[in-house]
């Protein structure tokens, strides 16, 4: 049947002009997808800059404590005791002299007698006083230490049955020389203290032989 004049069924549109429904259900969730991953980027930057001043914070913790104890608190009755005992913890600790204040604090800022001295400033001259006396020990220290090893060569050589006063002092670097008690002596020390050691047993032998 034809229709009448002037009404035209509607035009068709041609097959595969419109996308098929399956097509069009997997595109909705594309277009969402951008403001879902801005907020998912939104939320990680927030939880990294959290994480970040978390980590500042626990970097930033220069204090001598290194835990959440409390530490013990002394009290001193006088200034100078209070200087006392913070040398003390110095030398307890073996700070040696040419120490930097940052490598002793790591040696004695988490005992309590590091409080010992309330203000900074008077911390470091008492750390400075305590190293000058520290280096004068040190010398000390030493020259006692050479003395007794000078003591110790020349004890030997005096006593040694392979000694005697004509020996020259390159036969005696031969015969001694692997010997801790010859190369424990610096070498112009020793050569004055087996002159010493030859003219000891020169009178030695002449005693001897007199009688």
């Amino acid at each position: 049947m034809i229709p009448p004049f002037g009404m035209m069924p509607p035009m068709m549109p041609p097959f595969g002009a419109f996308p098929p429904a399956s097509m069009m259900a997997a595109m909705q969730p594309m277009t969402a997808s951008p403001l879902t991953n801005e907020a998912d980027l939104a939320s990680n930057e927030n939880s990294r800059d959290s994480s970040d001043d978390t980590n500042s914070d626990r970097v930033g913790n220069n204090s001598p404590a290194t835990n959440n104890e409390p530490q013990i608190k002394i009290e001193y009755a006088t200034k100078k005791e209070a200087m006392d005992a913070f040398k003390e913890l110095l030398r307890e600790k073996n700070v040696p002299s040419n120490s930097s204040w940052e490598q002793a604090l790591k040696l004695i800022g988490n005992d309590p007698r590091y409080a010992a001295i309330k203000h900074i400033n008077e911390k470091k001259q008492t750390f400075n006083a305590y190293k000058v006396a520290r280096v004068k020990e040190e010398k000390e220290a030493e020259r006692l230490k050479l003395k007794q090893i000078k003591d110790d060569f020349e004890l030997y050589l005096q006593n040694c049955e392979h000694m005697n006063s004509t020996i020259k002092y390159k036969k005696a670097e031969q015969l001694f020389s692997h010997l801790q008690v010859w190369s424990a002596v610096p070498e112009r020390e020793r050569r004055e203290l087996y002159e010493d050691v030859v003219n000891y047993l020169d009178k030695k032998e002449k005693v001897f032989n007199f009688n």
